[in-house]
Formats: C-alpha cells, structure tokens, sequence
C-alpha cells in the first residue's frame, strides 16, 4: 500500500468506523425475579424486618404509604452492578421500609458500621447464607436461600 507523503497545516484524514463488530456485554446483574421479591415479603409478614428507626419501631415494622417498603441487598451489588449469581438469593435480602435516603434502608445506608454488626450489611466477600442477623424482635437468625430462616437460641445455637 502505498502512502501519500503528509502535507503542513492539514489535519490527517480519518477513515469512519461502521457499526460496533462484538456484541455487548450482557447486563450486570439481571432483575431480580418475582417470586423472590414475594419470598422475601411473606417471610417478613410484610413488615420491616430491621426496625432501625424510631418511626418504623412506633408502627410495629408494617409499611405505609408514607415511607413505602423496598428490598435491600445485604451483600451490596456495588455502584457498576455485579455479575454474582446469588445477588437475588433470599438469604442476601431483607425487606425494609423507606428507599435508600429514608426509612430504615436509608438509616443502614448512612450507618454502615452499626448495620454490618447486627448483620444488615455485608462485606463484598461474605456469604449471606452463614451470616446471621438481628430481626425488629431481637431474634437473631441465619437467612436461607429458600425464603425461610433458622432461629438461635439464648446459647447462640441454631434452635
């Protein structure tokens, strides 16, 4: 192939890309299926399962219309999403009242430190499935993929 020689004061010539040839990359983190959002409700009786706030402690954890209710990720998804398999797992949520600026999601998301120690919070290399947490009652349970929970005793044994 043969070149032209470069001429003073004229900007190179570009040749124009056609479409982009690979495909892209399939989503992060997929949504997360219904019937894990209806696990996650029933196993709370469709209250807030953290009780964090003082609002959320005097309605006894039900939802209203006010604060509203939402799904949070113990292990968090991270700000570009992930590609874990078990991000949606029901051991890895936790059903809360408000969004992440109000509510009891809001509270866990400014007290990071205080939610990793009652087990609301994760590390991004922890496993959901072995890390207990404290309920609204007090009760500190393990959460399993299933939807449903392992209560321990005063000894800290599961009961």
């Amino acid at each position: 192939m043969k070149r032209k020689p470069l001429k003073r004061g004229k900007p190179l010539a570009r040749k124009a890309r056609g479409p982009r040839q690979t495909p892209p990359k399939p989503s992060k983190s997929p949504d997360m299926p219904l019937w894990v959002r209806h696990a996650v409700y029933a196993r709370s009786g469709d209250r807030c399962e953290v009780g964090a706030t003082a609002e959320c402690r005097l309605r006894a954890g039900w939802f209203d219309n006010v604060t509203g209710r939402s799904i949070h990720h113990r292990r968090p998804r991270r700000m570009g999403g992930t590609r874990a398999v078990d991000i949606h797992d029901p051991a890895n949520l936790l059903a809360v009242c408000g969004n992440g600026t109000r509510g009891c999601h809001g509270w866990i998301e400014r007290n990071r430190v205080a939610a990793m120690e009652q087990g609301w919070l994760l590390g991004s290399g922890a496993d959901p499935v072995s890390r207990a947490c404290t309920l609204r009652d007090g009760r500190t349970v393990l959460l399993r993929v299933d939807g449903y929970v392992v209560l321990f005793g005063a000894d800290g044994r599961a009961a």
